[in-house]
């Protein structure tokens, strides 16, 4: 254009809305010159830089990622950067699991819990004390069999109280006999 004005950070114009060639640092994005941060993008109805989806460092639109913040958590089906482990997305940020969780879908909800805490309504809890097994169906901490320190089932026994063996046979513990 001979005799007009082009837009900011235009250096060749076809007239004084559309750019064809940008000054240094701007770019031109259909027609428009920008120089977007990283995690930005050129909405072209808004005319104005836009933040991508979260944990995302280039995007053509706020619909969908080409390079997210940590490359492992692409998802190229979706293109879209979910949160990382103990983390959960909440208005657009990703935020921190409650303590002791490794993965959550909210503030107050685990899915998974660190060892040795154990998963009770959503929370990870301390583990049930000594003799006693979390049961996820009662959802409360049940007794092990008579003189067992630790069991994974309500029948039989993962670690005998001191003093006491694993019987296979009977499925319980058994004292040792002094000799």
């Amino acid at each position: 254009m001979k005799c007009g004005v082009c837009a900011k950070g235009c250096d060749k114009c076809a007239n004084e809305y559309e750019c064809l060639e940008c000054k240094a640092p701007f770019v031109a994005v259909n027609g428009y010159c920008t120089n977007c941060k990283k995690g930005t993008y050129f909405d072209t109805v808004e005319k104005k830089c836009m933040p991508c989806l979260v944990n995302c460092l280039e995007c053509q639109d706020g619909n969908s990622c080409d390079l997210c913040r940590y490359s492992s958590l692409f998802n190229p089906v979706e293109k879209t950067c979910p949160c990382p482990q103990k983390e959960y997305l909440i208005d657009g940020a990703c935020k921190s699991c409650p303590s002791n969780c490794v993965s959550c879908k909210g503030p107050t909800e685990c899915k998974k819990c660190n060892s040795p805490y154990i998963l009770k309504e959503g929370m990870c809890t301390q583990p049930c004390k000594k003799g006693y097994m979390y049961d996820q169906f009662m959802r409360s901490c049940i007794s092990c069999i008579n003189d067992c320190d630790a069991c994974s089932t309500f029948d039989t026994c993962d670690k005998c109280s001191e003093g006491f063996y694993f019987d296979k046979g009977i499925h319980g513990c058994i004292q040792v006999k002094e000799l």
